[in-house]
């Protein structure tokens, strides 16, 4: 316990420094334009809030906040942000050149591109982890009866091109199928797919899980995952998988001769095999080894309260045996059948120490939608292990490769990522709106995710090249209080060769303050329901209606 408390901090205190690194570059870099130039720096201030600690150096006032997310730097002579950085001294100042504004305000953005230039080379010395959904455009599993599967996808196919455009990568926002699904605008999105020696054409219809109204509206989905190859991360002792040999590290490639695709083939051929060992043809440091495995049981983990599990007794750590006295190995074929028959009552076999119990069950809807729909649907109320049905424990990410991608790749694709943001919002038939936009929230919560991963530093040090190219182009806009804004500001007093109205001016940067404020609120809203798990769980306010006696 202690040591994940440690950990936790440790992680957290990564993620402060990183985030507050990228935002003080970026202030640093005003303000060593600013004494460059000649202007007048009141203050530099490290985090906001009321001052922790302040000290005066050369006649500026060094300061320390107490609300660790980033700074200032208070130039009396440019249009100031008082609602963040406190108010001037409000001494008279001499008037400075517009080229002057420009510089100042164009050297935070700079200085934020050069960070992300050194982040890259850094990335691009040591390399950066791709896990196979990063590196592959293979299917692996076809949700059934969505629109992928109505198609006709199947495990294996290679997309090429999703609406119009060429890909390499399954996930990601830059030649991605998945970025082109959910910005594709048309009533079906046309996928190019290599299968065998044939090239198709697949035109796929869409789905928009359905949100309650204070969630974000879902984007489009088909119902496509990766091809990963299945790799154990872990083998627990005494569990099918360690009587069958399997090893940590151990890529399953085979069953029966097949390619896998996806984990959840062994259940499913187990499913359709019943009673039969699984043949698994195995690559161990180089080398194929074949063992046949004893298909492993679904071991319930979790029983929802008062759902028709918990009425009928079912406990965690309970085996599942039979479905209606049919021998099942797959929790999915258990959802299935209740997806498929929700009124009917079930009938469900667990092992519970070594002696079998037979249950009846009649599934509920609970009070919270459980599908990706959105919908709430009948269910009986258990969760299966995450240790999955052998004893084994996946690694999710598939085979691991490090790519060592040159600085200019990692530019242009932070610079294609933001281009392509702004290129969907400002699309009147794009489903990605403003509320699909990150805030503080959201980028500390990639941080912190990220940190929890072994190869924690590299990755956020690429997401940071993303980050800061974003931070310099968003900066760059010319909306007042951004960077710029002010360097609009400066040209149209370059253009009047005379300074703007100080009470417009006024009044326009703080109507745009509060906009700016306001807007950072609203996606922040959106980002701390995501991080709390989006959907809520489902529950049941009272205790499901029992299952009758057999015959009744």
């Amino acid at each position: 316990m202690i040591v994940h408390i440690l950990r936790v901090g440790l992680i957290i205190f990564e993620v402060l420094l990183i985030f507050n690194l990228l935002i003080i570059v970026h202030e640093l870099g005003h303000f060593l334009a600013a004494r460059w130039r000649g202007l007048h720096v009141e203050k530099f201030g490290v985090w906001f809030g009321r001052p922790i600690l302040k000290r005066e150096i050369g006649g500026v006032e060094f300061s320390l906040g107490w609300i660790p997310a980033g700074g200032f730097v208070l130039l009396p002579q440019m249009a100031t942000m008082e609602a963040l950085e406190g108010k001037s001294s409000g001494s008279q100042l001499p008037p400075i050149k517009p080229l002057d504004k420009i510089i100042v305000a164009a050297a935070g953005p700079l200085f934020s591109f050069l960070l992300a230039l050194v982040f890259a080379t850094i990335v691009w010395i040591v390399g950066r982890p791709m896990a196979e959904a990063d590196t592959t455009t293979v299917i692996g599993y076809v949700a059934p009866d969505t629109p992928a599967a109505r198609v006709g996808f199947r495990p294996g196919d290679k997309v090429l091109a999703v609406d119009g455009h060429p890909v390499n990568r399954f996930n990601g926002m830059v030649d991605s199928i998945t970025w082109y699904v959910v910005r594709s605008e048309g009533a079906v999105i046309p996928f190019k797919v290599q299968r065998g020696d044939q090239i198709l054409t697949l035109n796929s219809g869409y789905e928009k899980p359905e949100t309650a109204g204070w969630e974000r509206k879902s984007l489009r989905q088909v119902g496509l995952q990766p091809a990963i190859t299945p790799i154990v991360a872990k083998v627990a002792p005494g569990s099918e998988g360690a009587a069958a040999g399997l090893q940590p590290n151990d890529e399953v490639v085979e069953i029966a001769g097949q390619r896998i695709y996806y984990i959840e083939q062994l259940s499913e051929w187990a499913q359709d095999h019943p009673g039969k060992p699984l043949p698994l043809t195995v690559i161990r440091d180089g080398q194929t080894f074949h063992f046949d495995m004893k298909p492993g049981r679904v071991v319930i983990s979790g029983v929802i309260k008062n759902s028709p599990a918990d009425v009928a007794k079912l406990q965690a750590g309970d085996k599942i045996i039979a479905l209606n006295d049919q021998q099942v190995y797959d929790m999915d074929a258990i959802n299935r059948y209740v997806e498929a028959n929700p009124d009917k009552v079930l009938s469900l076999t667990v092992q519970r120490g070594g002696e079998p119990i037979t249950m009846r069950i009649r599934p509920a809807t609970p009070d919270h939608p459980v599908n990706v729909d959105g919908k709430n649907h009948p269910i009986i109320g258990i969760y299966s292990s995450e240790s999955g049905v052998d004893g084994i424990t996946w690694d999710a990410g598939g085979r691991m490769t490090t790519a060592h991608i040159s600085p200019v790749e990692q530019i242009s694709a932070g610079l294609e990522t933001i281009t392509n943001t702004i290129g969907a919002l400002l699309s009147p038939q794009s489903d990605i709106k403003l509320q699909h936009m990150s805030g503080p929230v959201m980028i500390m919560r990639t941080y912190y995710l990220l940190f929890q991963s072994e190869f924690g530093w590299q990755l956020a040090l690429w997401f940071s090249v993303v980050f800061n190219i974003n931070l310099a182009i968003i900066n760059l806009l010319p909306i007042p209080v951004l960077d710029g804004g002010h360097i609009l500001l400066a040209i149209l007093e370059a253009i009047r060769r005379r300074p703007l109205n100080i009470r417009v001016l006024e009044v326009l940067q703080g109507a745009c303050a509060i906009l700016l404020i306001g807007f950072m609120l609203y996606v922040s809203f959106y980002d701390v329901q995501d991080s709390m798990g989006g959907n809520q769980k489902p529950t049941f306010s009272h205790p499901a209606e029992p299952a009758p006696p057999e015959g009744q």
